[in-house]
């Protein structure tokens, strides 16, 4: 099990990062490193949340028809959340491709937007399931 000050400690790594990336000029090069800090950061949470995500859609128990149904439901939701926000992050891409801005902001989009997409398959494929789908033992 994980430790709760292990789950701060990114947390305040973002906090700071956030902090110190208001504080330097972007076009430098420290403001770019602190930038691709920020992504890595922003990264580490979303891939984190959608674990977890998955590992609690996997522990529904589908004896009811009821819960089958709310599940293809949540997952079309998720699916459609994801491609728009893929579309939305394709966009900005386009649109922001010609000036000198920071695209991580659309990068972390983008890597929210396949996540979601991924949740989103993950519970239809499981709501055709009476079982769980995958197997997780505690160390």
């Amino acid at each position: 099990m994980r430790n709760k000050n292990q789950t701060l400690v990114p947390v305040f790594s973002l906090i700071f990062l956030l902090i110190l990336s208001s504080i330097v000029k972007f076009k430098s090069t420290g403001g770019i490193i602190i930038d691709w800090l920020v992504f890595f950061n922003i990264s580490y949470f979303i891939i984190v949340a959608s674990m977890k995500i998955i590992k609690r859609v996997n522990e529904f128990d589908l004896s009811d028809d009821l819960t089958i149904w709310g599940l293809r439901l949540g997952g079309a939701i998720f699916f459609g959340l994801g491609l728009f926000f893929m579309a939305w992050g394709s966009m900005t891409i386009a649109l922001l491709a010609m000036r000198e801005v920071s695209l991580i902001s659309t990068y972390s989009l983008l890597l929210a937007a396949f996540c979601l997409i991924i949740i989103g398959a993950f519970c239809e494929f499981r709501s055709q399931r009476r079982y769980p789908v995958i197997y997780i033992r505690q160390i």
